[in-house]
């Protein structure tokens, strides 16, 4: 078995997932929404795999936001262009890591002063640092009807699938808050192809 198929196995393995070889992807259900998985080498060697995760949901509202790692591209163009970056009450340290973008900064900030949310933002983003080399990346966009994981990855199969599942689990959580504060459908949705 590749090491790519063996993360996406072991990933649907954990959830109780469906993998599909054909498509390298896998198939998971979250209460009523279904987030879908897809895994894919990068170019060149082949050491680094970039995954995507995402759910479809119905938006009630249009709300968008965005989380990613902070890159210096952030500050210079924070300082030239003015920030983008939302402040976030009580984000601290988190917050000087992370650059979070909305397309209504109030209701950002009132997603983010749910502390359930917030706090398994920040774990999320504190495990997933355990497991990120300097080569990895990923960000998080809630964007129209779709939330969105990308992570480009080039550590052991092991790792990669424990990171895959705690970024399942922020994808629902992700939902579970949309639904909380009238953003999004409770009802789910069918995955695209």
């Amino acid at each position: 078995m590749g090491r790519l198929k063996g993360i996406l196995v072991g990933f649907a393995s954990s959830l109780g997932g469906e993998y599909t070889e054909r498509h390298r992807r896998v198939v998971t259900p979250a209460e009523q929404w279904t987030i879908v998985l897809d895994g894919r080498p990068a170019r060149g060697d082949g050491s680094y795999h970039v995954f995507g995760m995402r759910a479809n949901y119905i938006s009630l509202d249009g709300f968008e936001f965005k989380v990613e790692r902070k890159r210096l591209w952030h500050d210079l163009f924070g300082r030239i262009f003015g920030s983008r970056d939302i402040d976030i009450a009580g984000g601290g340290q988190w917050q000087r890591e992370y650059c979070v973008e909305g397309n209504d900064d109030d209701r950002v900030r009132d997603l983010f002063s749910n502390q359930m949310y917030f706090e398994n933002l920040r774990a999320w983003a504190e495990e997933l640092k355990r497991y990120i080399s300097t080569h990895s990346e990923f960000s998080m966009t809630v964007k129209k009807k779709l939330v969105e994981v990308r992570i480009i990855e080039d550590r052991d199969a092991a790792g990669v699938v424990h990171k895959l599942v705690v970024a399942h689990n922020l994808v629902a959580e992700t939902l579970r808050a949309l639904v909380a504060m009238g953003s999004a459908s409770p009802e789910g949705l069918e995955p695209e192809d």
